[in-house]
């Protein structure tokens, strides 16, 4: 499960298959308000951007990270790689 808050956007990650970001606003009488089908399993990570605080990144235990616009609430994500690998260049 992973969680991250930006003022009363929260986005709520589980370990569910497909749909499993979901995204609420607090400040309305129906919280909810979209359901992102985000990885191949698990949701591990999720992270709103500092600079750009409508993008919202996640990661799944599927190596996948996803970069979502939480303005447009559609089931596709802005940007999307998969099976990363990262190298120390140390």
């Amino acid at each position: 499960t992973a969680l991250a808050v930006n003022g009363p956007i929260v986005a709520v990650g589980t370990d569910a298959a497909g749909d499993n970001v979901s995204l609420f606003d607090l400040r309305k009488s129906r919280p909810l308000i979209a359901t992102l089908d985000a990885h191949d399993g698990p949701t591990s990570m999720l992270e709103f951007c500092n600079d750009e605080p409508f993008y919202l990144a996640s990661g799944g235990r599927d190596g996948a990270v996803c970069v979502w616009d939480c303005r447009r609430l559609d089931k596709t994500p802005r940007y999307a790689f998969s099976r990363l690998t990262v190298r120390s260049s140390g």
